[in-house]
């Protein structure tokens, strides 16, 4: 189709590659940095479809926070966490779930509950025993309306 003419008489002669291209070409495959398997961290309270559909970072008592982690493939089975901190770098809680290769997007949920002093946390993605990513979130006081 690219010889309309007919001036060429078979394809083009093949180079030869150098042998340290080969072994690169056929060689195994070189390993991710654990960040490089993370796509995305977000955190809210709806999934649509399995999908977080409010993104947001201030949150009210008796709230079911939805944080989700977003993977990119190819990635092997791992296990992935989500710790909650408080403002001073604490743990709170830690969550963690299996993540098997299959899967593109991982859920962890917190309910929020008075148990947690109203103000700032952190919601900290570790993998493989590395810091991964991070989201600040706020906890806002609940106003109390106060009767004539």
């Amino acid at each position: 189709h690219q010889d309309p003419y007919g001036l060429r008489d078979g394809g083009l002669p093949l180079r030869e590659l150098d042998p340290v291209t080969v072994r690169e070409m056929i060689g195994g495959a070189r390993s991710l940095r654990e960040q490089d398997k993370f796509f995305s961290f977000d955190t809210g309270t709806v999934l649509v479809g399995g999908i977080l559909a409010n993104s947001k970072r201030e949150f009210h008592y008796g709230d079911s926070l939805i944080a989700q982690c977003s993977l990119n493939p190819p990635h092997e089975d791992m296990w992935v966490e989500c710790n909650l901190h408080d403002a001073e770098g604490r743990l709170i809680d830690q969550n963690g779930m299996i993540v098997t290769r299959e899967m593109m997007r991982c859920n962890f949920y917190y309910r929020l509950t008075d148990v947690l002093e109203p103000g700032e946390y952190k919601l900290m993605i570790r993998s493989a025993g590395q810091e991964i990513c991070s989201r600040r979130i706020t906890l806002e006081r609940e106003l109390i309306p106060i009767g004539n």
